[in-house]
């Protein structure tokens, strides 16, 4: 039988997505903790060997992407991902979305001043909003939080990662373009910063919010 890299390896490679930790070590019939371990020892094969992959995590759930350093090469070959320019007022509204989730369209424009259900609109889809359920009282409004892409986008292994307010403001006017394609492929492709294995903590990673613009056309 393959050494637990070598499978832990052929089955993040194979899969479409993130795998959940548990789902690893149940299909495996391993202990958390034993998987865990593979999973370190992958991660520093891959830091301290040439090669082009590394591992990544996002809210215990696992995935390879290319290193920074390749992502050149990878997109010459396989050409980049389409990418779409948000305008401030999509990127202010998505700002708004990330720190105050669950929030519904009417505590976001009551922070804009302004409507934002074209943003709203926008914003889902290119898939870094989606609603999240009906919140319990009058109307039954829409609660708005973001997605999985918002994650990967910004390499935030979970919200708790998110940088404050002007951190992500800031980023997110210097940005500015997000990828249309949320193809696992694209994702993998164009994947630019290093996060730690189960068990390892991560820095905070930046992202950023803009000021109100015109929506898009």
């Amino acid at each position: 039988m393959p050494e637990l890299t070598a499978l832990l390896e052929g089955i993040l490679f194979a899969a479409p997505e993130p795998v959940a930790l548990e789902d690893l070590a149940s299909g495996l019939d391993l202990s958390i903790e034993e998987v865990a371990q593979g999973l370190r020892k992958l991660h520093y094969q891959y830091q301290e060997e040439n090669r082009g992959l590394r591992l990544k995590a996002f809210e215990g759930r696992f995935t390879l992407t290319n290193k920074a350093e390749v992502s050149r090469a990878i997109n010459q070959v396989l050409a980049a991902p389409k990418r779409v320019k948000l305008t401030e007022a999509s990127l202010e509204t998505l700002a708004i979305v990330a720190y105050h989730q669950p929030v519904t369209r009417t505590e976001i424009e009551e922070i804009r001043g302004v409507s934002a259900e074209q943003t709203l609109r926008t914003l889902s889809r290119h898939n870094l909003v989606t609603e999240l359920g009906r919140r319990e009282q009058p109307g039954n409004p829409i609660e708005y939080g973001t997605t999985e892409e918002f994650l990967y986008h910004f390499d935030l292994q979970n919200l708790s990662h998110l940088p404050d307010r002007e951190e992500i403001r800031n980023r997110l006017k210097q940005e500015g373009e997000l990828p249309v394609s949320q193809e696992t492929a694209s994702r993998k492709a164009g994947a630019e910063a290093e996060n730690s294995p189960a068990g390892e903590d991560d820095s905070s990673r930046e992202a950023g919010g803009a000021r109100e613009n015109n929506e898009e056309g």
